[in-house]
Formats: C-alpha cells, structure tokens, sequence
C-alpha cells in the first residue's frame, strides 16, 4: 500500500521519495560461509533503493548523454504523488518507474536545451504527452486549442462553471462529441482569459503567436501592471505591452531566448555591446509578437509561470 512503513526514515527536507521496500522478494544466503542461497521476502532501504538505483540505470541506458543529475531529476519529476507521503518526502511521492522511463524516452529535447527542465515537468504533470511515444517536436508550432488546453491543465482542469461554449466555433458536432479543447476554452473564457474574437469566435486551429500566449498567461495570473520592457517592438498602446512587462519582470522569458530561438544573433550582440550604445535598442531585441509560439516555449512559460 502507498503508505510509509514503520521502520522508515522520512523528512520533508532531506528524503526525495519513497519506493517499494517492505516484503520485497529478495537474495538471501542460507548458511555463514556463503556459498547456498534462496528468495525470501526482505524489507527495508536495502530493499527500497535497488529499485530507485534500476529505474537510473534503465534510463542511463536509454539517454546516455543525461548526467547524473539530470536522470535525478527525471526520476523525482515522475514520482506518482501520495497524499499519505505528503510532507514526509521532499517530492511528496512514490516512485514510478514507467513514467520515468517514458520520459526519457522522449528523443527530441537534448538535456541541454534551456526547455528541458519544462517538458519534463509537463509529462510528469499530465500537461502533454507529446506528439507520439518518443517525440515531444519542440520547435512545431502550437494552435490556440492547444495553448489554452496546456494552460488549463497547468491551472490543475477546474471545471467550468458553464457548459454551453460562447464561441460559435467551439462546439460538439454532430454526434454530440466535443473537441478535446471544450471545457479548457470554456473555462479560459468565462475566466477573462481569452475573449476570442470579434465575429464570436475562438479560432482554435489558428496558430498562437508570442502576444496571444503571454496575455493568456498574464490574464491567468490576474493581470498585474507596472513593469518596463528592454524590447524595442513592445510600446504603449500596444494590447500585448503590460503582459510582455510583467513577463519580463517576473522571469517568464528574456530576450535573449527570443533570439536563441529563431537563429544565431551573438556576432550582432557583441558589436552592440562594444560599440555601448546601450541607450538604442537594436532590431535583434525584438519581441516579434506575431511570430508564431512553439511548443518548446509554450511549455517553458507555463513551467516558470505554475511550477518554479
């Protein structure tokens, strides 16, 4: 059962999680000199850390290139929560092998890319299972369905108190079935999250750009106001100009992950910065609040925004 044994040690502080280690079938030698053995049925942490030390080195044998560090995390990141082990464990959690595994399985997002920490924590909280069984496809873009869905599901899926959608578009159709983005768009709109448009309706297939995905965090986030902005395309007047401010000031992303993201702009960088002329922002510090979101950054601000 997912609660902890007697004999266990535990501390919100200083144990990570908890795994199988009570009546754990096991080795055992038979006589002092070692040399007959049998199974017997064994508990304790000598039994509880093979299984956490196996989860590593099945990982290790899939994603090589992972650091110890990184295999640590995936595994603490995919641990199944426990309300009993709540408080008792840093993770509040048990171990769970096949969530850690699979997402290590995830060939497409390189341990060193600055959305790594992000998809990781979006498969361990059910956020996205991805594109298939091993691609995440970070660099694709991401519809406006699917944005608002990542956001509701970071929120914990409230319900929504109605049931009828405001958007002539975001309908069952004409089995009854609904779309997998109807009660998320349901709940984004009666919470100010999203207004859709001006013809009543939501456009769901249409492609989120940076502005669309900012002010749907920042709304979420109940609007706060007052913030500056190093981007030289981001003025007053500007729908999208108190939510890419607040992103700025709370962490969400900089501009040099705008840049990071569409090509290499660090020859243009350096010459600004030596030349000093700091007071003019150049055109590499741009916002760009139409271009299209990806899901690699999707998943990056909902991660700083819900989860760090």
């Amino acid at each position: 059962s997912d609660t902890k044994s007697e004999f266990s040690n535990y501390g919100a502080k200083k144990v990570h999680l908890f795994a199988p280690g009570e009546e754990i079938l096991s080795c055992a030698f038979l006589f002092s000199d070692y040399t007959n053995y049998s199974y017997e049925r064994k508990s304790g942490t000598s039994m509880a850390a093979p299984h956490v030390a196996g989860v590593a080195a099945l990982i290790k044998s899939i994603r090589p290139d992972l650091s110890a560090a990184k295999i640590k995390n995936l595994i603490l990141n995919n641990v199944d929560k426990v309300s009993a082990l709540s408080g008792k464990c840093t993770t509040g959690g048990r171990l769970n092998a096949y969530k850690a595994v699979m997402a290590a399985k995830v060939v497409d997002v390189p341990s060193n890319a600055y959305y790594y920490d992000a998809v990781l924590w979006a498969y361990a909280d059910g956020i996205t299972a991805g594109t298939d069984a091993t691609h995440f496809s970070p660099g694709s873009t991401i519809t406006r369905a699917e944005v608002v869905t990542f956001l509701w599901k970071a929120m914990g899926k409230p319900t929504p108190k109605n049931r009828v959608s405001p958007f002539s578009d975001v309908k069952p159709n004409s089995t009854g079935s609904k779309p997998y983005y109807y009660n998320a768009v349901i709940w984004a709109a009666e919470n100010g999250i999203t207004t859709g448009y001006g013809d009543g309706t939501f456009k769901p297939n249409k492609t989120c750009n940076r502005a669309q995905i900012i002010m749907f965090i920042w709304r979420a986030k109940g609007s706060p106001r007052k913030f500056d902005t190093p981007f030289s395309d981001v003025t007053s007047g500007m729908y999208y100009y108190d939510p890419v401010r607040w992103g700025i000031k709370v962490g969400l992303f900089t501009y040099w992950e705008t840049i990071r993201q569409t090509e290499n702009q660090w020859p243009a960088i350096k010459t600004w910065a030596d030349n000093k002329n700091y007071g003019v922002l150049p055109k590499f510090l741009e916002f760009t609040a139409n271009a299209p979101c990806t899901r690699a950054l999707t998943v990056t601000l909902l991660y700083r925004a819900f989860a760090c």
